[in-house]
């Protein structure tokens, strides 16, 4: 690889994921340290009214394309982080190094000044089950973004450039992880300029660069489905985004009805080679004019420069040392009071460090209440209190970046970080909407407790009071905390604490708004854990010997349990000795009986310890839960068959994951499905966790 392409693609901030340094200390300060390189920005313009299929302007062939695409699968997925390049998905605060804006403006010979301000956003990846590129994409936005109508569509350099190859790009292997960082780096940007501009990164293959693939002729189904999957996801928990039901948006589109949220406003944006890119983008989208408000270039190459219209504005940034209105020149001359450019190639610098003033030069996605983040000095001070946790959730501990202004759940406190030493490993970990379903009421009680009976109570009530003249923030554990979101905070713990007496003393179910809702799982997909139990040689054999199922029995099973469940190789074993007892007991893929037959509601139990069987590492997890949790249940209940036990469970919002695999066949043996909603984090068993209820 070229050093200039080390330029373009392979800078990074390696503080993200250092979080032993963030801890050591309680101020992240940045430090003047290499730093991610791309950048891209998203602005709104003119509305052109719903995306729908056969809108006005399309050929019968660009209306068959979309419908092709809208057939295969969309969905969320968790993207792993590819140390020290970026963190993956999820919710992330940092203060990165950045162009300060109003520097950038006036005189070509007078220095740029650099800042590093308090950015807070959500990062997501997209995948659409189609061999076409592309059919990845990065998505980033600020926490609290306002709007669902704008999107900014970075194009990335050619990824041939980078050595990354086509062979490795269905799987995203090889050297494209690298290329997700993307969207984290370039969205820090747009919260930084407080914008509500949506960033979407899709990632090319090499095949697909020259003409952009798929996306030319589909861009408006897919952007349409990424804002309103935005919407769905921003207020669930980073480990429950992926859970978010695409396929939904999919069939409104298909049946050509409206979405809620359409794209109104487009931005182009580009870095380097990726200048081509857009242009191809630009000449093939069809309706995109109409929407087309902006185009913003990072020093560009490998094309014409982009100019402006009537209609759309072009931000153009280069290294020419000139006074020449047109575009921002910032030369090397210009970065005399930033370390790391004294002897470095400015090429990946530009848009990793001036998205941020393209975001606050442009016209879309601007906040109702706009106030960048170089204008609120208090950030500087909140940063103090803010740290990076691990890579599973990436949520802010308590006192992390509280600001007034700031919807409820832009940000969100810990509000157990006083308790948290005190609790057993296991619990310790679990975020504080876990804390509440597996403990119950307690915690909250507690917490609440306390803070009714401590000063700062006292004081957060009196600055009520006494308006501008009263104390901004009160401590909490040791943190800065806003008036406004300390109040909030108790009144959540206020909230949590009156659903679950009211569902312990009057049997009413808590009505979690929050809880997120999944459809059951998709019965189409590919599993790894059936395909391999179908595939092991002793199943085979076993299939020999035994007799399988029935071809009623095979449909009444697939009806329930989909492709998650392999059938074929389920195997029945009549007056079996481990039916002894008059029980049916399964093990593995077999399933033993006392008699000669088995009807069908205890054929679904049985069937749903096979398909915990196949799904899960070993597969005899589920028979250790099953086994423990009844000697527990005749030891401290008195009587086994209580671990069967789900209403507690159900009652009280336990997820899925905490049933014990008993609970788990019981409830798909009544309900005759698998789980969804509010119980699923993911809707596969797992009982490698030392959590498990006991039915007691």
């Amino acid at each position: 690889m070229s050093e200039g392409n080390l330029q373009e693609w392979e800078e990074y901030d390696p503080r993200l994921l250092d979080d032993t340094q963030v801890r050591q200390s309680t101020l992240a300060t940045p430090r003047l340290a290499s730093q991610f390189p791309q950048a891209s920005h998203e602005t709104p313009g003119a509305s052109e009214g719903p995306f729908q299929l056969g809108n006005a302007g399309e050929t019968q062939a660009e209306m068959e394309g979309k419908s092709s695409i809208l057939q295969s699968r969309f969905q969320f997925i968790d993207f792993p982080p590819c140390d020290p390049v970026h963190q993956g998905t999820g919710d992330i605060v940092y203060s990165p190094w950045l162009v300060d804006p109003p520097s950038v403006l006036g005189d070509v010979s007078k220095p740029l000044e650099f800042t590093a301000p308090t950015c807070a956003i959500s990062v997501l990846c997209m995948t659409i089950d189609t061999p076409q590129g592309p059919n990845w994409y990065g998505i980033a936005y600020k926490r609290n973004i306002q709007s669902f109508n704008s999107v900014n569509i970075f194009c990335h350099p050619h990824p041939g450039h980078a050595g990354m190859k086509d062979s490795d790009y269905q799987s995203r292997g090889g050297e494209w992880p690298k290329l997700f960082r993307y969207a984290q780096n370039l969205g820090f940007q747009f919260s930084a300029a407080n914008s509500n501009q949506i960033l979407v990164v899709p990632f090319f293959s090499n095949a697909s660069y020259a003409s952009g693939g798929i996306f030319t002729s589909n861009w408006k189904s897919i952007l349409t489905v990424i804002v309103n999957g935005v919407e769905a996801a921003r207020s669930l928990a980073p480990g429950f985004r992926s859970s978010v039901n695409l396929e939904t948006f999919e069939q409104r589109l298909r049946e050509g009805k409206t979405l809620q949220h359409k794209v109104e406003n487009i931005v182009l944006s580009s870095f380097s080679f990726g200048r081509t890119l857009l242009g191809t983008l630009r000449r093939g989208m069809a309706g995109l004019p109409g929407i087309l408000n902006e185009v913003w270039d990072f020093d560009g190459s490998g094309g014409p420069v982009p100019s402006s219209s009537s209609t759309v504005k072009t931000l153009v940034y280069d290294q020419a040392v000139s006074n020449s209105p047109f575009g921002f020149h910032v030369p090397k001359q210009r970065w005399s009071k930033f370390a790391p450019a004294k002897n470095s190639d400015l090429h990946g610098f530009i848009p990793n460090m001036l998205m941020w003033h393209a975001a606050t030069e442009s016209g879309v996605g601007k906040a109702s209440h706009a106030s960048s983040a170089r204008e609120a000095p208090e950030l500087e001070t909140q940063m103090q209190t803010e740290s990076l946790i691990g890579a599973d959730s990436k949520e802010t501990v308590a006192g992390a970046a509280d600001r007034e202004g700031l919807p409820e759940n832009s940000i969100e406190l810990d509000p157990y970080a006083g308790i948290r030493s005190a609790m057993a490993p296991e619990h310790a970990n679990l975020s504080a909407n876990e804390i509440t379903l597996v403990l119950g009421r307690i915690p909250a009680t507690l917490v609440l407790h306390r803070l009714v009976h401590s000063p700062e109570m006292r004081q957060a009530t009196l600055a009520s009071f006494l308006g501008r003249a009263a104390r901004r923030s009160v401590k909490l554990n040791g943190s800065d905390i806003s008036i406004p979101n300390y109040f909030r905070m108790v009144s959540r713990l206020c909230r949590e604490v009156a659903e679950q007496s009211e569902a312990e003393f009057k049997g009413v179910r808590p009505d979690r708004e929050s809880a997120p809702t999944i459809e059951r799982l998709a019965q189409d997909l590919p599993y790894v854990g059936p395909l391999g139990s179908y595939l092991n040689p002793l199943n085979q054999a076993a299939r020999v010997v035994l007799p399988g199922l029935t071809s009623a029995q095979k449909k009444l099973l697939d009806s329930i349990f989909g492709a998650s469940l392999a059938t074929s190789i389920i195997r029945l074993n009549p007056n079996s000795f481990l039916g002894t007892g008059d029980c049916y007991r399964t093990t593995g893929n077999i399933i033993n009986m006392p008699g000669k037959t088995i009807d069908d509601y205890h054929l679904i139990h049985e069937a749903a310890h096979v398909w915990q069987s196949q799904n899960t590492g070993l597969g005899v997890g589920y028979a250790v839960s099953a086994l423990k949790n009844m000697a527990i249940a005749q030891v401290l209940g008195g009587d086994w068959q209580k671990a069967y036990d789900y209403s507690k469970v159900e009652k009280y919002y336990i997820p899925w994951r905490y049933w014990n695999a008993e609970q788990q066949a019981h409830w798909i043996q009544d309900n005759r499905r698998l789980p969804s909603g509010w119980m699923v984090g993911s809707a596969l068993p797992d009982f490698g966790g030392s959590i498990e209820s006991t039915g007691l």
